[in-house]
């Protein structure tokens, strides 16, 4: 046999070998979820307030959460650091910290201050919920328009940005009350803010900035889910977050929606605020 016909041989024996490891490599394996960040205890999260050793909500059920890599910014920036609530999927709730899956499949861990449940199931005409723009992501509060109590509420999101009608997944959203909640708006320090989790006298919530902070039951006044307004009535709204005297001057009770006016540098400015955000009551 020639020199030549012996390296070629050898040369499709060690192709055929290298193909054949090439594609056992490459075979995908389960993703593993992503451990709570260490040196930390379980559910810790960097800010003054108790760890929630459980969760109220059964396994698969929806949630709010922050990302991972909101709360290791928040270990390394504290106050400075934003959160964004986007929906995940409860996937083991467990004491102190559970295992969340994203919507695009990624496991991680949670510290429970930190995960709001959505596990209502029917909501009522003119109900106020705290959902997420189900067209993308992010915690949003919503008014149903339906017109019977229903498992899959058509609603307007109660947004400056996002005004279109959309119907809500089954079991995807928390109806609120009048009263200190996850996902009540609050006022805080002249400014307007959401409750993310209440332990005792301490409450947490995220700020207009989308940071969070910790204050004391009694720092905190609840706004009106439909704040009782007449025409031309004075009451207060936040302008870019922080609250101040406006003019009732329309009332959209379909949409959520107030048209008011208000003096800014000397001028006379309109805007349209959203149930939810109004104060009725003067400073």
């Amino acid at each position: 046999m020639s020199k030549k016909i012996l390296i070629f041989i050898a040369i499709v024996v060690l192709t055929g070998c290298t193909s054949q490891k090439t594609s056992v490599e490459t075979i995908s394996t389960p993703q593993k979820t992503v451990s709570i960040i260490p040196d930390h205890k379980p559910g810790e999260i960097p800010f003054d307030f108790p760890i929630v050793e459980t969760i109220s909500t059964p396994a698969k059920s929806y949630v709010l959460a922050p990302t991972l890599s909101d709360l290791k910014n928040a270990w390394n920036y504290k106050e400075k650091a934003t959160f964004n609530f986007a929906p995940a999927i409860l996937t083991k709730p467990d004491e102190n910290t559970s295992t969340l899956t994203a919507l695009n499949g990624k496991s991680f861990e949670m510290p429970n201050s930190l995960i709001i449940p959505l596990s209502d199931k029917t909501a009522n005409p003119k109900d106020i919920l705290l959902t997420w723009w189900q067209g993308g992501s992010g915690m949003m509060r919503a008014l149903v328009t339906s017109e019977f109590p229903t498992e899959e509420p058509t609603i307007t999101y109660l947004d400056d940005f996002i005004q279109s009608q959309e119907k809500l997944k089954v079991q995807s959203f928390k109806i609120l009350s009048n009263s200190l909640q996850q996902g009540s708006p609050v006022k805080i320090n002249n400014e307007l803010a959401t409750i993310i989790n209440i332990q005792g006298d301490k409450i947490l919530v995220q700020e207009f900035t989308g940071n969070l902070a910790v204050y004391e039951k009694d720092q905190i006044t609840l706004v009106p889910l439909k704040p009782e307004l007449k025409i031309n009535s004075i009451a207060q709204a936040p302008v870019v977050g922080i609250f101040q005297e406006i003019t009732i001057r329309e009332i959209n009770q379909e949409t959520g929606r107030i048209k008011a006016t208000y003096r800014y540098n000397n001028r006379t400015e309109e805007k349209t605020f959203l149930f939810t955000e109004v104060l009725s009551s003067i400073f």
